[in-house]
C-alpha cells in the first residue's frame, strides 16, 4: 500500500501501477491521480485569476497616469494690482532635468512667499503636491493661495506709494515692498521671460565655429553673483558688450537700482530675440509688482560710433563683455575704445 501525500488515502500499489522500488523513491511526495487532476485545475484558475489581476492593476496604473499626466488648467493672483496668470499644467514626473510649468508655478508661488511670508505656507504645500504628483493637492493650496493673496492683495493695491505690504496677518507693523526684484526672483523672471520670447532656442546656435560669432548664455545665478561680486551698485550705468537676447542687461536692471543698463548686439537673430524679451520682461516685473531701471537694447557693433558713440561710452561705470572667443584683432580694437572710460569704470 501507499499513501496520498495530499489526501492521506491508501492506494494498492498494483492498482496505480507502482513498484515498491517506485514507492521507495516516492518517500513522502506521491500523490495519488485524483489529487495531481485537482492541483492541476487549482494551478490553473489560479493563473487566470492572476491574468485578471495584472489587466486590473494594468488598467488601474493607465487610468492614474492618464490622471497624472491630464493637462489642468491652474489660476494663480499676483498680490501687485490683483493680476491673474493661467497656468496650463501636468503633474507628470517628466525627464530629470525637465523644467515643467508645475515647476514654474510652485516657484512662482515660493518667490512671491518670499516678501509675504503669510503666503509660506500654501507655497511649501503646493511644492509638497507637485513632488508628490498630487494634481488635488496642487489645485487646493492655488486656492489657499490665492485666497490669501486676495486679502494681501487688497491692501497692497491701497497701500502707500512707497508699497507698504504686511509680512502676515497679525504683524503689527508693515514691511517695506521692495521695487527691485531679489535674486532668486530675478532669476525665476528671466527664465519665464526667456521661455515666452525665444520661441526658437536652436536659431541662437547658427554662428561660424570658433569666431567672434559664438553664442553662449549667462546662468541667472552667475549674473546675481557677478553683481555681487563686482558690485554693480544702485546709480551705476552698467553695459553689456555682445548682449545677446538681453539676459545680463535685464537681470540687472531687475535686481539693481541702476541710472541705465545698455546692451549692444551685433547679430540679427538674438538682436531681435532681444526685443521680445524686454517686452515680456517689463510684463513680468510688473506682475510681481516690481520696477525695472530704464533700459537700452541696441542692434549694432560696439565698435561701430553710430551704435556706441563715444560720449555715451564715457558715462559708464561697468562694463560686461565676454570676449574668450574674441580674436586678438577684435580685443585689441575693444582695449582702444576703453581708453576714454571714466576713471573708476570696471
Amino acid at each position: 500500500m501507499i499513501e496520498c501525500a495530499v489526501c492521506k488515502s491508501w492506494f494498492h500499489m498494483d492498482c496505480c501501477n507502482i513498484t515498491k522500488q517506485q514507492a521507495n523513491s516516492f518517500e513522502l511526495d506521491w500523490e495519488c491521480a485524483s489529487c495531481r487532476r485537482s492541483r492541476a485545475r487549482n494551478r490553473k484558475v489560479a493563473n487566470a485569476k492572476h491574468r485578471q489581476l495584472t489587466k486590473k492593476h494594468e488598467r488601474h496604473h493607465q487610468v492614474l497616469q492618464q490622471l497624472v499626466d491630464r493637462p489642468e488648467v491652474l489660476e494663480l493672483c499676483y498680490p501687485w494690482g490683483l493680476q491673474m496668470e493661467q497656468f496650463v499644467v501636468s503633474l507628470k514626473a517628466g525627464l530629470e532635468d525637465e523644467y515643467t510649468t508645475a515647476d514654474d508655478l510652485v516657484e512662482t508661488m515660493r518667490c512671491v512667499a518670499e516678501e509675504l511670508p503669510s503666503l509660506g505656507v500654501a507655497a511649501e504645500a503646493a511644492s509638497q503636491a507637485r513632488a508628490e504628483l498630487d494634481l488635488k493637492g496642487l489645485k487646493e493650496a492655488c486656492c489657499n493661495y490665492n485666497a490669501e493673496v486676495l486679502r494681501l492683495g487688497l491692501y497692497v493695491d491701497q497701500g502707500s506709494e512707497e508699497g507698504e505690504v504686511p509680512g502676515c496677518e497679525d504683524s503689527p507693523n508693515p514691511h517695506p515692498h521692495p521695487k527691485r526684484a531679489p535674486a532668486r526672483m530675478a532669476a525665476h523672471i528671466m527664465t519665464q521671460v526667456y521661455t515666452s520670447a525665444v520661441t526658437d532656442p536652436r536659431s541662437l546656435n547658427q554662428y561660424s565655429s570658433f569666431s567672434a560669432e559664438v553664442y553662449g548664455e549667462a546662468n541667472p545665478v552667475f549674473i546675481s553673483e557677478l553683481i555681487r561680486t563686482v558690485p554693480i551698485r544702485p546709480g551705476d550705468i552698467f553695459m553689456d558688450l555682445g548682449s545677446g537676447v538681453g539676459q545680463v542687461t535685464l537681470q540687472v536692471a531687475a535686481e539693481v537700482e541702476l541710472e541705465h543698463s545698455y546692451g549692444v548686439e551685433l547679430r540679427d537673430v538674438p538682436a531681435s530675440y532681444a526685443t521680445a524679451m524686454q517686452q515680456h520682461f517689463e510684463y513680468r516685473m510688473g506682475l510681481y509688482g516690481k520696477k525695472a531701471s530704464p533700459v537700452t537694447l541696441c542692434h549694432g557693433s560696439f565698435l561701430d560710433l553710430a551704435s556706441l558713440p563715444n560720449e555715451l561710452l564715457q558715462t559708464v561705470d561697468v562694463i560686461f563683455c565676454n570676449n574668450v572667443a574674441f580674436e586678438p584683432s577684435l580685443n585689441g580694437q575693444l582695449a582702444d575704445r576703453f581708453t576714454g572710460l571714466k576713471e573708476h569704470a570696471k
